[in-house]
């Protein structure tokens, strides 16, 4: 708890009110330069820590990259937002909240290791390495200290770790990565020796937490009419997950998928030697835990998505009008044939 405390008011000082605007990365910038503190904070995180530099990777013990991105979570430029084609607004959005040094889904070595050199991140890091790697570690000790050293950090730094992965074969990062993720010691690590997927997901719909926590994810990362987990069961809606529909880049999707961290559903499984229904099944159980790739959508990426959208549903309104001014040649054409067809059936009527 004291550790918590003395974490969190490292950015106190700083607190600002919440800017509500469509360009609040400007208005939010306005507001941090009045602070001596927060503006030279900034101007640090902007000179030291762009991809053109090498620091973010090798960081100091008092001026980290990431620490000074830590300390900038408390002002109002943390998650503030810009409108499309506002460069220089987006630019300062870049420099804040798109920062390659807190880039998620890098190597879950790499990221330790940035973790581990920086002063703060360190103090939540280094409990869970020694309850997660001595020769003497216990499981259950080890998943407490997983879900404390979550529990600790800010939403932006969770997500650095729980997104990160490992190049397979990487035995090194491989060991990092069962501790991070699921605070589970180095045994088993052999694909012959995990546990099925499926023992894993009943083990935990009978623990009351760990079921919660399962619910939580569904429900954060589906709509509900994207799945029949309204009308069936968890146990029973798990088949029917549709992932080309999963809301993975939604920041409440992935608090969920966060809260899973440290406990029995991160457990590392495999599903080999199922058959059929089973194997059905424990694929899903295994994507939805285990596959990162549905949770690492970027804010950006959302931006030029949007962007995208407007051009190409402009295109698609000036096709249709361009269409539509074609249909209305054609039916007019149409009439005027008719009507003198008509005039001549009239004619020739009355001879």
């Amino acid at each position: 708890e004291a550790r918590s405390s003395s974490f969190t008011s490292s950015w106190n000082p700083m607190q600002e009110p919440q800017i509500n605007t469509r360009d609040s990365c400007l208005s939010a910038l306005e507001s941090c330069q009045i602070s001596h503190r927060c503006a030279v904070v900034y101007k640090k995180l902007k000179d030291s820590c762009q991809t053109r530099n090498d620091q973010c990777n090798f960081p100091g013990s008092g001026d980290s990259c990431l620490s000074l991105w830590m300390e900038l979570q408390g002002t109002s430029l943390s998650n503030c937002t810009c409108s499309l084609r506002r460069r220089k607004c987006q630019g300062i959005w870049r420099g804040v909240n798109n920062n390659p040094f807190h880039e998620t889904g890098g190597s879950c070595l790499q990221q330790m290791t940035i973790c581990l050199s920086d002063e703060v991140c360190n103090r939540w890091m280094v409990p869970l390495v020694e309850a997660c790697s001595s020769s003497q570690c216990n499981s259950t000790s080890c998943q407490q200290m997983a879900q404390q050293f979550y529990a600790g950090l800010p939403y932006n730094v969770a997500q650095m770790f729980v997104l990160c992965d490992c190049e397979q074969g990487d035995q090194d990062c491989l060991h990092v990565k069962k501790g991070l993720h699921s605070g589970t010691c180095g045994e088993h690590l052999e694909e012959a020796r995990l546990p099925i997927c499926l023992e894993i997901f009943d083990n935990c719909l009978m623990e009351a937490n760990c079921r919660n926590r399962l619910e939580a994810l569904l429900s954060e990362c589906w709509d509900t009419e994207d799945t029949q987990c309204s009308d069936y069961g968890v146990d029973t809606c798990i088949s029917y997950l549709d992932f080309a529909l999963i809301l993975g880049g939604d920041p409440e999707c992935q608090m969920a998928l966060t809260a899973t961290m440290g406990t029995t559903l991160q457990h590392p499984c495999t599903c080999k030697g199922l058959y059929n229904r089973d194997l059905f099944k424990c694929n899903m159980i295994h994507e939805l835990l285990h596959n990162r790739t549905h949770y690492s959508e970027t804010v950006m990426q959302n931006f030029h998505l949007i962007e995208n959208g407007f051009s190409q549903s402009n295109q698609l309104t000036y096709q249709f009008f361009v269409f539509s001014d074609q249909l209305l040649c054609v039916l007019a054409y149409v009439l005027l044939v008719v009507a003198v067809l008509m005039a001549i059936m009239i004619l020739l009527y009355r001879r």
